[in-house]
């Protein structure tokens, strides 16, 4: 398993959130890096962002832990509700 998703949300039809825990093997170790990402088409409004919200070293294949999952689920929740705030005239 290479990626574990967190969360998805549509802001408008140009904007979306998406959230997700990525596993990453590089030459000092495996890790988990947890982010969220803001994707823009609409570059005037918002822009494009990454949010990294943690990572974790681990063991070949092992699973990220559920404390820095269910938190970055949650900063997801925040994220697309601040986003549909500003931008509910399009909803």
């Amino acid at each position: 398993m290479n990626a574990i998703d967190l969360g998805k949300t549509q802001i408008t039809p140009l904007i979306r959130v998406s959230s997700a825990a990525l596993y990453r093997e590089e030459w000092f170790g495996c890790y988990w890096l947890i982010e969220s990402f803001i994707f823009s088409e609409d570059k005037k409004r918002q822009q494009t962002t990454q949010i990294i919200h943690s990572s974790q070293g681990c063991a070949r294949d092992e699973l990220p832990s559920k404390k820095l999952c269910d938190e970055a689920r949650k900063i997801h929740g925040y994220i697309a509700a601040n986003l549909m705030l500003k931008f509910k005239e399009e909803n």
